[in-house]
């Protein structure tokens, strides 16, 4: 025989369906917590990264300046010479 549903029965399906569900809301925000966090490390490195990149193009200007700069003192004492 089939046994008869009671609003105990009921109740208590809800209660368990409440908590599983409570369960599965946690678990959800300690993942978007998880991936919050992952992000903001993620930011701040690729900051970091490109703080690096640009003082390396930085300085591998001003050298190519500063090696362009004696390149046409030489070329314009070496034409000074020759006058």
């Amino acid at each position: 025989m089939s046994k008869t549903l009671t609003i105990d029965d009921i109740w208590k399906l809800f209660q368990e369906t409440n908590r599983l569900f409570q369960e599965s809301e946690l678990k959800a925000q300690a993942a978007q917590a998880r991936l919050e966090h992952d992000l903001q490390e993620t930011r701040r490195m690729l900051q970091e990264a490109n703080a690096q990149a640009q003082a390396q193009a930085q300085a591998r200007l001003e050298e190519a300046n500063a090696q362009a700069q004696a390149r046409l003192e030489e070329a314009n004492a070496q034409a000074q010479a020759r006058l």
